[in-house]
């Protein structure tokens, strides 16, 4: 397995294939090989290169018979010592597998085991008599039970000093000792994973896990190119915010409704379940204020609201990590905890404290956080 960085975009592959074929038993199995081989690599984007026992050159395209007995490459034998030292240096440590098709036994490759070894992830030995013997589907299916039997199973994403506020859906994020961590699983052969980050440094030094592998790599960071749009509460929704945050931090349960028009206890915050008209979302449940009501929708997650220039705005959202302003995001993790992050010269991370049933508060720039599911 290899992970890697191009683009800015973290790329997880199978090693690449290097295909070494018998010099002594041309065969047109060669063609059919090559085709499969080739049709696969380039699904799974992973490099293939091709060699020849006795020839000290990479090969750009399969021998023929011809190029073979003019260039008396037959008559030498089965030997790997060219490839060995000619053409194995130029790749690098583990970036391949080795294919070796040969129908008898290579002469010197048990004087070069640790060489091959130390070069190749894997190495593969096939008999090409045995495979001239299959149809070109069974070709396929030696070839994907052995050489391209590879999944891509669950990926973790750990960074600090730095977060990721733009990522592709199923990832689950959590915030543990100054680290934002990120976890997903797939099923695949090969996985692309665009981020946006930012930080304290230039760039963000990612530790990228898989069930056999560990490697740290460094994601350019983005800068943001909007501001996010925050609506402000009308005159009346403020007078009801305040008003029902007071009876919250009063710890009473019983307050007047302005949805139902009556007083009755509230078992989560801001939702009335006394109203006649039903929520979309939930069977008896509706939130008190209009525009956040109307705004969410089914993969809505929580609503931002906090005061600014004298006045209290929202944001209904669904994504797990929002961004404020300049240095400034609001991260939901998938655990339940909710966390205010500032970044400047260092990162600060300041867990939300939930002062009623679904409704969180934090004192480091006044903002409540509403979960709506």
């Amino acid at each position: 397995m290899k992970i890697y960085v191009e683009d800015n975009i973290i790329k997880i592959r199978k090693e690449g294939l290097f295909l070494c074929l018998d010099s002594r038993s041309y065969s047109k199995l060669w063609e059919d090989l090559y085709d499969v081989i080739k049709t696969q690599c380039g699904k799974f984007d992973i490099p293939f290169k091709i060699g020849l026992l006795n020839w000290d050159e990479e090969l750009q395209r399969i021998p023929d018979e011809l190029f073979i007995l003019s260039n008396y490459i037959s008559e030498r034998g089965r030997f790997i010592t060219p490839l060995v030292e000619r053409v194995f240096p130029e790749l690098d440590n583990k970036d391949y597998d080795l294919l070796l098709l040969s129908s008898e036994k290579i002469y010197d490759i048990e004087d070069w085991q640790d060489e091959i070894q130390s070069k190749f992830n894997k190495l593969f030995l096939m008999n090409p008599e045995d495979l001239d013997k299959k149809t070109r589907v069974q070709l396929e299916e030696q070839l994907f039970k052995t050489v391209f039997d590879f999944r891509i199973d669950k990926v973790a994403l750990s960074m600090e000093d730095s977060i990721c506020y733009d990522f592709s859906d199923g990832f689950e994020i959590k915030l543990k000792e100054g680290k934002f961590i990120m976890t997903k699983d797939y099923d695949d052969q090969l996985v692309d994973i665009h981020l946006k980050t930012c930080g304290v440094t230039e760039d963000a030094v990612i530790t990228v896990s898989t069930a056999s592998l560990t490697v740290h790599v460094n994601i350019n960071h983005t800068k943001f190119s909007v501001n996010p749009n925050f609506s402000k509460f009308d005159d009346e929704q403020t007078i009801l915010f305040h008003n029902t945050i007071d009876n919250y931090k009063k710890g009473e349960i019983k307050h007047y409704c302005h949805r139902c028009k009556q007083n009755h206890d509230f078992a989560k915050a801001f939702v009335c379940n006394k109203h006649n008209k039903l929520s979309p979302f939930t069977a008896s449940e509706y939130i008190m204020f209009d525009n956040i009501e109307t705004e969410r929708k089914a993969d809505s997650r929580y609503a931002i609201i906090y005061y600014k220039d004298n006045g209290i705005y929202y944001k209904v959202i669904k994504e797990p990590v929002c961004y404020l302003k300049d240095g400034e995001f609001i991260a939901v993790a998938d655990q339940g905890n909710i966390y205010y992050i500032r970044i400047f010269d260092k990162i600060k991370m300041v867990e939300f404290q939930e002062i009623y049933d679904k409704l969180y508060y934090s004192s480091d720039g006044d903002i409540y956080i509403l979960v709506l599911r």
